[in-house]
């Protein structure tokens, strides 16, 4: 069973319960009549089918989950999964540690690099697998006539100017307004973009959070129209009805422009980023400026990373981007584009699904790594000596080292060659 997303956090642990209980479903999961959390005697119980569960938006802080009145119910909701997928490392910590902290758990390290929470007799996966585009489709539409039409018309609109474009959600989180103020400083900084440079900003008006959308559009207008009475028209804003952005429309905008910014402040899976990298010409293709706080940014190294609370910063990079030279833009479209290339949705399915083969197959003998948690009380790890670990035959690796003449050594840093530090 997969379950995908955070509106479905509790299904898991319902499946669970529904499955391990003697008498179907339990009560309300936030109501139990003897004031304690339902269900949770049965989550430790064997069941018949297996769970996956993927977040596909960015795990809150264990602050966060603290201060929810439900959020130890949301975490069990999710615990009750036998792999929880997220699309970023960071989002993965985040739930590791709102685990540890909130219910007091603790994480391993399994064979082939995952992690596990042990919770009531069983190991929970924890995986980070990240989605790219579909390929063949995308290049296909780029190929239509449609495609081709609105490329050609945003470059006529434009004529003879850099294009900087930009796609986003008409929400605070999407930093649109931050990308408004870095273009005002990059004007106020560089005169000579005035009339040479032009910020494409489309929006999306989805109506999922009308209060925030009508106080970001308010704030996006004012700044639109205060850069564009200073500057002239450097600014073509627009906001669209619904949640996406016609295929032509939107392939036809990266293919005519020179840079895409993204100042996102929270994101979850976004493949702007990865299209605009197919869709570029690899004889001259345009660079990419993203939050680090942006889904993608992490799998991209081709992308300039930025903080976008930065403004003077951002409006930096911006100017960099636009006088990158050919060949390090190449470059840049290069490192990116085999991973755009190589990471289609059955790709990421067959993955998940090697994941959850992978927990069937796991026993406690695969366990390197008995406690990761470092705390001050206990600032060492612990190692298991199964048969699958060995120590290092220092003979072994000198005569390799002396047998060839390309070498990568890589090294562990806390707790190896240095002492691990208590924390605070």
């Amino acid at each position: 069973i997969w379950v995908h997303d955070y509106h479905l956090m509790l299904l898991p642990r319902l499946i669970h319960t529904f499955e391990t209980a003697d008498e179907g479903l339990p009560d309300s999961p936030t109501s139990p009549h003897d004031g304690s959390m339902p269900g949770l005697s049965s989550i430790g119980k064997e069941r018949s089918s297996k769970i996956i569960f993927f977040l596909h938006i960015p795990f809150s802080t264990s602050q966060i989950y603290r201060s929810l009145q439900h959020g130890e119910e949301l975490l069990l909701g999710m615990l009750s999964a036998d792999v929880i997928g997220f699309h970023a490392f960071d989002h993965a910590r985040h739930f590791l540690n709102a685990c540890k902290r909130n219910l007091g758990l603790k994480f391993q390290n399994r064979s082939g690099g995952l992690l596990g929470i042990e919770f009531k007799g069983r190991t929970v996966m924890v995986v980070m697998r990240h989605v790219s585009i579909e390929t063949g489709k995308v290049e296909r539409l780029l190929e239509e006539n449609s495609t081709q039409a609105a490329a050609a018309a945003l470059e006529a609109k434009h004529h003879g100017k850099r294009v900087v474009a930009g796609l986003d959600t008409c929400q605070r989180l999407s930093g649109v307004a931050l990308k408004l103020l870095a273009f005002e400083e990059l004007l106020k900084e560089v005169p000579k973009y005035r009339s040479s440079v032009v910020l494409v900003q489309r929006v999306y008006r989805p109506k999922n959070r009308l209060e925030d959308e009508d106080y970001t559009s308010r704030e996006l207008q004012h700044l639109v129209k205060r850069i564009n009475d200073t500057f002239g028209p450097v600014v073509d804003y627009a906001e669209v009805h619904g949640s996406r952005l016609a295929d032509a429309e939107r392939l036809g905008m990266w293919k005519a422009s020179d840079i895409l910014l993204n100042t996102t402040v929270r994101e979850g899976l976004n493949l702007d980023c990865l299209e605009f990298v197919f869709a570029q010409s690899p004889e001259d293709p345009g660079v990419i400026v993203a939050s680090e706080f942006s889904s993608t940014v992490s799998v991209l190294n081709g992308a300039i990373r930025i903080n976008p609370f930065d403004v003077e910063k951002v409006a930096q990079t911006l100017d960099a981007a636009l006088s990158m030279g050919l060949q390090e833009r190449q470059g840049r479209s290069q490192r990116d584009l085999p991973y755009v290339t190589s990471r289609p949705s059955y790709m990421w399915t067959k993955q998940i699904l090697n994941d959850m083969l992978t927990v069937s197959q796991n026993n406690d003998s695969d366990v390197t790594v008995v406690d990761l948690e470092v705390t001050a009380r206990t600032p060492t790890r612990q190692y298991s000596t199964n048969s699958a670990f060995s120590l290092m035959d220092p003979h072994l690796v000198m005569d390799a080292y002396r047998k060839t003449n390309r070498r990568i050594l890589v090294f562990d840093y806390g707790g190896t060659l240095r002492e691990q530090k208590r924390l605070a």
